[in-house]
């Protein structure tokens, strides 16, 4: 397999080879997951692209082309606070930037075209404020712009100068490739462009008067009209002291009254041909910049300014710049706590597809639930001391797998503890709610009335729980109304009378509190201030509109203002609510807060809340409305929920009713057929054989072909049916047992039941299932539902499943085969991730056979033709692999590279843990319906024997690996020669290895041993 360095990332600026001058943006690589329609637009101008091949599109507007890395120089590489970078690919150790320097080359958008080079892009502003992506806060919401709408003042051939109101109704003149990264969004000055004659003669002219030979010009200005908002949060802080409200609209113009929100981090964000223009005065003055006039009578190229006297303070004036070359460095905090300053962006790479166990310094983390709940015969201990731990971490060795931890006090409020503890990666987790990185933007709420040490930090609300909250208001508001009209019966109620008085609620709070509980008082109390039933003080009544940027009013003065008066400026004057954490201390439970003005403030953790973005919701199911919040219907009734076929839910989102209302006849045909399958399943009934009613009038006959050949045409994969195989008693592939386990995970889901085909189609699957499995997967089927299923799967040998039972529990659906069955996996492994990315912890199998991931090559999909014994042979033999690591949706193309060996081989020390861990719940709780089996395998059969014996090896074979390279450290490639002569002495002595994995890390090694002890002792057992 050719190995290969992955050497040019997405975004990167880079040029060809020899051509300095072009610079261009990587827009797509080979190693990119593929994204959908970009990507096909991509191949529709390109290609398809190939290993180590990427799409460039150029600065000059040119097409994109499709080149080789080794043809390419990276230029720079954009970095942000937070990124997870490494040295090289294959490196172990990563680090998170923490700080960033930006230098950027600037040009003159129009004559004179001078350029600026070297500029502090801290000194630079973006020149168009409110642009899609950017966010902005009003009236105390958060929130991002979705949409911008503009219009263009545009110079014509004759030099007349007009308005037109909507940019889109114009196109671009300049040469710029339609499928270019750098073809403009929105019209900016300087772009020569065109249009229809009714476009001009319906602008307003300025300068001049229409005449019908206008259809192109040059554009001067551009001025946003509206923007389209998504509202991501409210204040916190402002809602504290007011009832809530709803967001407000989506559609905005009030400008004056808009902040828009500036990232400190704003500085990293600029890429070529940006438009941008420099907002420090020494800066400006130093350069000797002045506002300019961007058409110049001298410029043959360009048309006559329209101020004849060239007066650069007239409104055509520009200060417009744009970006054409930038140069990153970066600050890096190792894992290690070790730090590198100012290194070049260029020389360091992208931490991608982080493991799922890394940690980094100052990280929260909690010891897995596998490590608090300890697996006893007959049942689980539960450590509730070790599950309420909550740790920091103080630093991490990639190569070990370890880290150092802080833990809190038992109590916690008396801070950390003094010691760090050394842990392997696989004890610990990321704790769920306390994920901060440098940069991220966050919301700050009040101080809490508990410990401010609390640990607990919830996201910022959505727009989504806002609604919810208002809709379980809204209901316990009619179940109110609809007591009041039960007393004023028998007379019709007035309106008036049917309004819920803000006083008699606020009277009867004791007696909603115990009826609603809290979080219903609070709803009610949302929803009626969301409607104006209640509350007659909002927030719009507080805040008022002027200058929100206003200096805030001394306490003292403060102190003299009556309550209302106070409000208001308070929340009018506090911007502090939202802003971007710049530091997470590793020896307290706080962060740096750094704010809009520059500010910064330490603040709790537990009153910090990580805003996100919601850029991957999915407006793609009906499209949310642009007016949904000023539309939204508080009194209305919910939308039922419309289940997809292809949801990842497990169950299978069937009519329970139907299930459950079958006709007596039906379960007896049921029983009937169930009993022939298991007495004769090589046997199965004829088409008119199972029933020999006549149709009913209105009934019509159809014959149904089934596709599945009959069991006497399918062999295994092996040249020998199971049933030829002699087979142990209590190791038997194929049995039809009477009841289904109590523990099926679709026994609760209805009885299962379907035509007469329905019923030869599954008496056909069970007389394959008993004549063709392949060794090491039992199929139990069962007399009292025929549509259920359980299988235990044995991971095959040179895999790092060796040895491991896995049990699956399968449902047919009604329509089956035309659906496929419906799966579910048993993960036995504590809570401490997933054993396979196929397979997950709560259940769903993710397989193109179940039309659960859709491959590219229909065959790979379910079909009325396929059978369940193929689904069973396609989850051992491409599920359970040796390399489960490339099983990851996308992870196929990184094969060959350095980078995805190292990190297949920590994949597979992670899945030989969670064998282990498997195997030792198997062991203490035999699942129902394979007790037996279990038992057998392990313990007649020997396995778990053998899994001890190559447990030691492995333990030996690492400790004598990790003493021959603490000896021999001066060269990585020394090392790596050692460990591949012990691998060929090892192998001559012992034979081909039998097992995926060689060598394990330090803290892998801790929780082996603590298997191998476990198992051990059940082996003496």
């Amino acid at each position: 397999m050719l190995a290969c360095f992955i050497q040019v990332f997405l975004e990167d600026a880079v040029y060809l080879k020899g051509r300095s001058d072009l610079l261009g943006l990587v827009i797509k690589t080979w190693h990119d997951f593929e994204s959908g329609e970009s990507d096909s637009e991509d191949e529709e101008s390109t290609g398809p692209i190939g290993l180590q091949q990427v799409v460039v599109h150029w600065a000059n507007g040119s097409a994109p082309e499709t080149l080789h890395e080794d043809d390419l120089v990276v230029a720079d590489r954009s970095f942000s606070h937070g990124d997870v970078v490494k040295r090289s690919p294959n490196d172990i150790m990563s680090g998170t930037v923490v700080d960033v320097k930006v230098e950027l080359d600037l040009q003159r958008v129009c004559p004179p075209m001078n350029q600026f080079l070297g500029i502090d892009a801290k000194l630079v502003d973006f020149v168009q404020q409110f642009a899609v992506n950017t966010h902005v806060i009003y009236d105390g919401w958060l929130g991002v712009i979705e949409e911008v709408k503009d219009e263009v003042t545009v110079m014509l051939q004759d030099s007349s100068v007009c308005i037109v109101k909507d940019s889109n109704s114009l196109d671009l003149r300049d040469n710029i490739h339609d499928l270019s990264c750098f073809f403009p969004d929105s019209l900016e000055p300087g772009y020569a462009v065109c249009g229809p004659s009714r476009v001009f003669k319906n602008a307003e002219y300025i300068v001049g008067s229409y005449k019908p030979s206008h259809k192109q010009g040059y554009v001067l200005r551009a001025e946003v009209t509206s923007i389209i908002v998504n509202w991501l949060s409210f204040n916190p802080l402002a809602l504290d002291q007011t009832p809530g409200v709803a967001p407000p609209p989506r559609h905005l113009d009030d400008f004056e009254n808009i902040i828009v929100y500036k990232s400190v981090e704003q500085h990293c964000t600029y890429e070529l041909l940006d438009r941008v223009k420099i907002v420090d005065p020494d800066t400006n003055k130093a350069l000797g910049l002045k506002p300019f006039c961007p058409f110049l009578k001298s410029k043959a190229t360009r048309l006559l300014c329209p101020d004849r006297m060239h007066n650069h303070a007239s409104k055509f004036a520009t200060e417009e710049m744009k970006v054409i070359g930038t140069k990153t460095k970066v600050t890096i905090l190792w894992q290690d706590l070790s730090a590198s300053e100012d290194v070049d962006s260029t020389t360091l790479v992208p931490y991608l597809n982080m493991d799922d166990q890394d940690v980094w310094p100052a990280d929260y983390v909690l010891l897995k639930p596998g490590e608090v709940l300890i697996d006893e015969p007959g049942g689980v201990n539960f450590d509730r001391k070790k599950a309420d731990m909550l740790g920091i971490v103080q630093s991490a060795n990639a190569k070990d797998r370890t880290a150092y931890v802080k833990w809190f006090s038992e109590e916690r409020d008396q801070g950390l503890e003094q010691e760090a503890e050394e842990l392997s990666l696989y004890e610990i987790m990321s704790h769920p709610d306390l994920k901060f990185r440098m940069g991220d933007k966050v919301v700050i709420s009040r101080e809490r009335e508990q410990s401010p040490l609390s640990d607990i930090a919830p996201r910022a609300p959505s727009v989504e729980d806002i609604l919810s909250l208002v809709g379980r208001g809204n209901d316990i508001f009619n179940e109110l109304i609809q007591e009041k009209i039960k007393v004023l019966k028998p007379r019709m109620p007035s309106t008036a009378e049917l309004e819920v008085d803000p006083k008699t609620i606020e009277r009867q709070g004791s007696v909603l509190l115990k009826r609603y509980g809290v979080e219903g008082v609070e709803a009610l109390d949302r929803y009626i201030s969301e409607t104006n039933k209640m509350a007659s003080k909002t927030i719009y009544s507080l805040v008022e509109r002027g200058n929100p940027m206003k200096p805030t009013i001394s306490d003292d003065v403060l102190a003299t203002m009556n309550q209302h008066d106070q409000d208001l400026e308070t929340i009018r004057t506090r911007l502090n609510w939202i802003g971007q954490i710049w530091k997470v201390y590793p020896d307290r439970p706080s962060a740096l807060i750094r704010f809009m003005d520059g500010t910064t403030e330490e603040i709790p953790v537990g009153r910090i809340m990580v805003v996100e973005d919601d850029e991957d919701e999915e407006d793609e199911e009906g499209g949310e409305d642009d007016d949904e919040f000023e539309e939204y219907d508080f009194d209305g009734d919910e939308a039922e929920e419309e289940t997809s076929e292809n949801s990842w839910e497990t169950d299978s989102g069937e009519d329970d009713d139907s299930m459950s209302e079958l006709e007596e006849e039906s379960e007896t045909k049921l029983a009937d057929e169930s009993s022939k399958a298991e007495a004769k399943a090589e046997d199965p009934p004829t088409a008119n054989g199972s029933s020999k009613e006549p149709l009913k009038s209105d009934e019509t006959e159809t014959v149904m072909v089934d596709p599945l050949p009959e069991p006497e045409q399918i062999g295994t994969s092996h040249g020998t049916n199971g049933s030829s195989r002699p087979q142990h008693e209590d190791w038997r592939s194929f049995i039809v047992l009477e009841e289904t386990p109590m523990d099926h995970h679709f026994l609760s889901s209805g009885t299962g039941s379907g035509d007469k085909a329905w019923i030869k189609r599954i008496a056909k699957e069970h007389a394959i299932l008993s004549s063709s499995l392949p060794e090491g997967i039992l199929v139990r089927a069962f007399e009292d539902r025929m549509d259920l299923l359980r299988v235990l799967i044995q991971g095959p040998d040179h895999t790092p499943y060796r040895n491991a039972l896995l049990m699956f529990d399968f449902k047919l659906p009604e329509n089956f085969p035309n659906q496929p069955p419906i799966a579910y996996f048993h993960s036995w492994t504590g809570g401490i991730g997933r054993i396979n990315p196929n397979l997950y912890e709560d259940g769903n199998v993710c397989l193109s056979l179940l039309n659960t991931w859709h491959g590219k090559d229909q065959t790979e999909t379910w079909t009325p033709s396929s059978s369940i014994l193929q689904l069973l042979i396609s989850l051992q033999g491409l599920v359970l692999v040796p390399e489960p690591y490339y099983n990851e949706a996308g992870f196929e193309k990184f094969m060959g590279t350095k980078e995805a060996a190292r990190n297949s081989e920590l994949y597979n020390e992670k899945v030989y843990l969670l064998s282990l861990k498997t195997i030792q719940t198997l062991i203490n709780n035999p699942p129902l319906s394979f007790v037996k089996e279990v038992r057998h395998f392990y313990f007649k059969k020997e396995k778990l024997e053998q899994v001890v014996i190559e447990g030691l090896e492995l333990i030996a074979r690492s400790e004598a690996a990790s003493e021959v390279q603490e000896e021999t450290e001066e060269t990585e490639t020394k090392t790596k020669t050692n460990r591949d002569s012990q691998d060929g002495e090892h192998k001559e002595k012992n034979g081909a290895s039998k097992m995926a994995v060689d060598r394990i890390s330090k803290g892998a090694l801790k929780l082996l041993k603590k298997h191998i002890d476990t198992l051990s002792l059940s082996l003496e057992e």
